[in-house]
């Protein structure tokens, strides 16, 4: 009998090990969600708007996500992706955590996010210096003391991926809490501008950081974009003979004999050739589209901080700068379904280049005159003549967060744009150049008028003489009996010997060049 029992309990004890391994098992085929890295620990999510949540599963599975008292449902499609919202929510300053649900099972959780104000930064190295490398980074290390100020950082992939965009980011990927010396490696431009905003608006700021340094405009579209550029159809065509033409075997001979003589001479040996080609992947075509936004594009924003042009300021690229720029912006926006959403960049700083920076300039302006809800920030008099990439951050930082308070968050700030050329007037030998000063008065540096010069007889030359006018404007002369064609200021690459027009603010003046 004692016999027969003990048989029983042993088939039941099996039969619930049986059980326990099928679930076991079953949870085991129940694939883990995949979320771009974006959607991580520490993230900040934006206030007031609808919430992009998106990432795969099992194909046709139901995913639910719980986050501050909100539920929101959605069904993976045949490949296994989905995408929700999350309703607008107010700021909030007390760490929330957000569940992440397939068929009913939990499978991923997301700790300590914050919500308030989010923007995203982009451009090449002079957006992507960080903080650590700017004059006042000691400073920065001490006060950088809030957990409420967030970075997303989009590590670098040396990888080459021209035709598919990814959907996830680099596992190193992920969200920082900018304290101390973890404020270190944030782009300072946009650091300086979420200092700023978090403090006047005393609400938690994040920004996604996807900048990377030496790329030109063609590599922060994508694939879809280039054929409606010209510069970027050449930029395309160039890559394509650059590779043909590539033999590794070649480079690498040669570059052994140059890394003996540079070793024997003491001398930097050169980078290594690669076996994928000849060029870098900061710059081929699509190439940080692919890899850096699209992981993150569509993540609820409330706009884009940007800062590249030294890359399209020459050659058959400055041509087209414009329409570059423009197509640039509204494909950004389009990925992230708003065609209003603001784009505030700093236009090319001063540094002695062979190639004249200042047209490529003056094309930013335009494109801040003729697309809608963008602005620009003067940059003229933070250049390094000889430095690609001045240390002095902070003013740039500070000039675009000052648009955004007014432009955004409806501030009441009378001024936050630098003196801009409006019009001019010729007279003979004389002419007038005028100024939009927005609310501000037109100051002279060391009260010493300087950078302007004339069109005479089809030549630009040095005024005879200058003088600042009460009416914010400057009144420039050409000898008597001359006749004055055009004017222009700070038309040059390195300006910043020049640069002598300031509003009262100490915002200098956009260059400019103007022809009868």
């Amino acid at each position: 009998m004692d016999v027969i029992l003990g048989r029983k309990i042993m088939d039941k004890f099996k039969i619930f090990i049986i059980g326990v391994v099928a679930i076991l098992c079953a949870n085991c085929l129940q694939a883990e969600i995949v979320m771009p890295k974006v959607f991580s620990d520490n993230m900040l999510l934006q206030r007031d708007m609808d919430v992009k949540i998106w990432g795969k599963a099992n194909p046709n599975s139901i995913v639910k996500v719980v986050f501050a008292n909100q539920v929101s449902e959605s069904k993976a499609d045949e490949k296994g992706y989905w995408s929700l919202y999350l309703k607008p929510m107010f700021a909030n300053k007390n760490p929330e955590k957000m569940f992440i649900y397939e068929d009913g099972i939990l499978q991923k959780t997301i700790s300590n996010i914050l919500v308030g104000e989010v923007w995203v930064s982009g451009g090449q190295s002079n957006m992507a210096m960080p903080v650590k490398a700017c004059y006042d980074w000691e400073d920065v290390k001490v006060r950088a003391d809030s957990p409420n100020l967030r970075y997303f950082n989009a590590y670098p992939i040396d990888e080459r991926i021209l035709d598919e965009e990814q959907f996830d980011s680099h596992e190193k990927s992920k969200w920082v809490i900018a304290m101390h010396n973890d404020a270190g490696p944030a782009d300072a431009i946009a650091f300086y501008f979420a200092e700023k905003l978090m403090k006047e608006l005393d609400i938690p700021v994040g920004i996604v950081q996807t900048s990377r340094g030496a790329s030109q405009m063609s590599t922060w579209v994508s694939k879809n974009e280039i054929e409606n550029v010209k510069s970027f159809r050449e930029d395309l065509k160039n890559y394509k003979e650059r590779e043909i033409a590539y033999d590794y075997e070649v480079e690498l001979d040669r570059w052994e004999g140059m890394a003996k003589a540079a070793e024997r001479d003491g001398t930097k040996v050169p980078p290594k050739p690669s076996k994928e080609g000849k060029t870098i992947p900061s710059q081929v075509i699509s190439n940080q589209w692919n890899i850096k936004v699209a992981p993150v594009a569509g993540y609820t924003a409330r706009g884009f901080l940007w800062y590249q042009g030294e890359d399209d300021s020459h050659s058959y690229r400055v041509e087209n700068f414009e329409e570059a720029f423009t197509c640039l912006i509204n494909s950004w926006r389009e990925r992230w379904s708003n065609k209003e959403m603001p784009f505030y960049f700093i236009d090319i700083g001063s540094r002695d280049v062979k190639h004249n920076w200042a047209p490529a300039r003056a094309k930013q302006i335009l494109v801040s005159r003729n697309v809608p809800n963008t602005a620009i920030a003067c940059s003229i008099d933070c250049g390094d003549k000889l430095d690609p990439h001045p240390r002095n951050k902070s003013p740039l930082g500070l000039r675009l967060v000052s648009i955004a308070l007014r432009e955004v968050y409806n501030k009441d700030i009378a001024t936050v744009y630098s003196p801009r050329f409006a019009n001019a007037e010729f007279k003979g030998n004389q002419a007038k150049a005028i100024f939009d000063m927005d609310n501000s008065k037109l100051i002279v540096k060391d009260n010493e008028l300087k950078g302007f010069e004339i069109k005479v007889n089809g030549e630009w030359i040095i005024p005879e003489s200058m003088k600042l006018s009460g009416d914010d404007s400057v009144i420039l002369y050409a000898k008597k009996g001359e006749v004055i064609e055009g004017i222009r200021y700070a038309w040059k690459s390195w300006a910043g010997d020049d640069v002598c027009l300031y509003n009262e603010l100490g915002y200098p003046a956009f260059c400019f060049q103007y022809e009868e």
